[in-house]
């Protein structure tokens, strides 16, 4: 945001705050500084994201949310660096409402043990708190900001929480009681500890960490004491769901495919309803990934138990129990994948599309490329929110854009596809038809992690590549080649007057956000503003296909780069030898 707009918004009659503001928001947190200022184990604006999804999943009102997205820009008595000046309310206020600005002024401005102890003291749930503010202002909370700050605190411990590795510290027992505190008080109870009518004590938090570390920490197999006591503790204390996750997975290795399915299904459930991990060694989209595939092997027949039994069992050899070894594990033999359920073991049965698909080959003559795959939906625009990479490219949309901005101009090269264009459009790939470009990979390595970790097009049908439009482009109407891939843009550095169709419909970038659409529908893009617009293209699987359709296309690609490469390389022996032989 200009100082100009800047001071349009200080100038502005108070309103409700609209989504518009509160990515305005998102935007003046990063202008000063939130992405690039450390905190815990990422950076604030990370936090800060984290804290809002939090509460969003929690179904707290709009206020609360908003509240979280600044609830430590005042500064804290933990956190001492100030984003906003309290001189500068007025300002957070344009942002995101007058009752969320008030709720984060209180977060930042109330130390923490004055506002615990004198709430313990409040028998009344209806009764007001007078406190003193770090500048000795005495301030006075109604009920309903006692109770809403006690949820803030909750979701705040909840995000961030964890020790130096992101395994699990002491921290439930501690929100447990805020959120029986806050019951009777918050305007929407937060679903955990059942919604605050559940206080889990010191001793029994204890107790599962202990229960927790002795199976995780293994190297190997666990003793079946550890895993005995682990099993019971998710049954006992069923307050986390990463337990039970890790129990049941470990369970396959035993063959217990029954228990292994009743904990996995009480995990996954009680994890859904945190919306954060406990054990920080993975996100929340990765616990849920170790989660189905345990829930999918759980439910194989006979033959197919014997099978992932003693995969389960070399595993845990190889790698021991650390959650984030054996998803890694998982991954690497191809077991796991980001929505659904994949099947363990590959079917002999060629998919049905598939079939319709490779049966074109025998009349093929006029389009041997067979680039358009049958039974697939058809729309030009998809919503972004359904998939997981759109997910994880948002909450890392500052990380990115740092790694995009530390890019020497030079590295980027025009865009060599035969499309009609005026002015410059300049790519710097990460991933071309099939091939990792190591050297631009290793300058931006959060960036092709995060597209390694979802089910992106990396074969010869996909790109994934920084895209940059400069000021007065204009790129002409043209078809993407098939119909296999949707692609997902993350806005980065987004102007005014920039956009695209795609099928007749309109659409337009924001910063820090991403859109989806099926380029194989007529599409065209334009940048009439005075400086560039860069966006992160990453192109996806078509949703409609399964895992094993992917796996076979990415098969045939495969097999046509390979043979490629080699009919190149027998050309230029047999050109090598005409040459020797027509100059000796």
């Amino acid at each position: 945001m200009t100082v100009g707009s800047l001071a349009i918004w200080q100038e502005t009659a108070t309103h409700e705050p609209s989504i518009g503001d509160a990515l305005s928001f998102e935007d003046e947190l990063v202008r000063r500084g939130a992405a690039v200022l450390p905190h815990a184990r990422w950076s604030l604006y990370e936090h800060l994201i984290g804290v809002r999804d939090l509460l969003e999943a929690w179904e707290q009102p709009t206020h609360v949310r908003l509240a979280g997205l600044a609830h430590s820009v005042y500064a804290t008595d933990r956190f001492t660096t100030s984003l906003f000046e309290a001189s500068e309310r007025d300002v957070v206020r344009r942002f995101i409402g007058a009752d969320a600005e008030r709720l984060a002024f209180l977060f930042g401005s109330i130390p923490r043990r004055d506002f615990f102890t004198q709430v313990r003291q409040l028998v009344d749930v209806r009764a007001h708190l007078h406190l003193l503010d770090r500048t000795e202002t005495l301030c006075e909370l109604t009920p309903a900001e006692i109770g809403n700050l006690l949820v803030l605190h909750a979701a705040n411990a909840a995000e961030q929480v964890c020790r130096a590795d992101g395994s699990p510290a002491p921290w439930l027992a501690i929100v447990s009681r805020h959120c029986a505190l806050a019951k009777g008080r918050a305007d929407v109870p937060p679903p955990i500890f059942h919604r605050g009518s559940v206080v889990i004590s010191d001793e029994e938090e204890r107790r599962v960490l202990a229960a927790y570390a002795a199976v995780t920490n293994c190297t190997t197999e666990p003793e079946s004491d550890s895993l005995g006591a682990l099993v019971a503790c998710a049954k006992e204390l069923p307050w986390v769901g990463e337990p039970a996750i890790v129990a049941a997975a470990l369970l396959l290795a035993l063959g217990e495919f029954g228990d292994a399915r009743s904990l996995v299904a009480h995990g996954t459930a009680t994890l859904r309803a945190w919306r954060a991990p406990w054990d920080k060694r993975l996100s929340f989209n990765h616990w849920l990934r170790l989660a189905q595939f345990v829930r999918a092997a759980s439910g194989q027949r006979a033959p197919e138990r014997t099978f992932i039994a003693s995969r389960m069992q070399r595993i845990l050899r190889n790698v021991g129990c650390l959650p984030d070894r054996i998803l890694a594990q998982l991954d690497v033999l191809e077991a796991l994948q980001d929505s659904g359920e994949r099947n363990v073991l590959p079917s002999a049965e060629l998919p049905a599309r598939f079939s319709r698909y490779i049966a074109g080959f025998r009349n093929n003559r006029q389009r041997p490329r067979m680039n358009q795959y049958p039974g697939l939906t058809a729309r030009p625009w998809h919503d972004a929110k359904s998939f997981a990479l759109v997910r994880d490219l948002e909450r890392l949309a500052p990380t990115i854009a740092m790694e995009l901005h530390e890019l020497k101009h030079e590295l980027f090269h025009s865009e060599s596809e035969n499309i009609q264009r005026t002015g410059h459009w300049d790519v710097f790939m990460l991933y071309e038809r099939g091939q990792r470009r190591e050297d631009n990979a290793r300058l931006c390595p959060q960036t092709i992690a995060a597209i390694e970790r979802h089910r992106t097009v990396r074969s010869l049908a996909g790109l994934a590549y920084f895209s940059r439009l400069a000021a007065g482009t204009r790129v002409a109407p043209h078809y993407g080649p098939t119909n296999l891939r949707l692609r997902c843009h993350l806005g980065i550095d987004i102007p005014d007057r920039c956009g695209l169709t795609v099928g007749g419909e309109t659409g337009s970038w924001q910063q820090g956000k991403c859109i989806v659409f099926d380029d194989s529908f007529r599409h065209e893009a334009w940048n009439l503003s005075d400086r560039d617009r860069i966006v992160l293209i990453v192109d996806l699987w078509h949703p409609d296909l399964s895992d094993d359709e992917v796996e076979l296309l990415s098969g045939m690609h495969e097999y046509a780069v390979a043979h490629g490469s080699n009919l190149q390389r027998y050309f230029a022996r047999n050109e090598a030898a005409r040459r020797k032989t027509r100059f000796d």
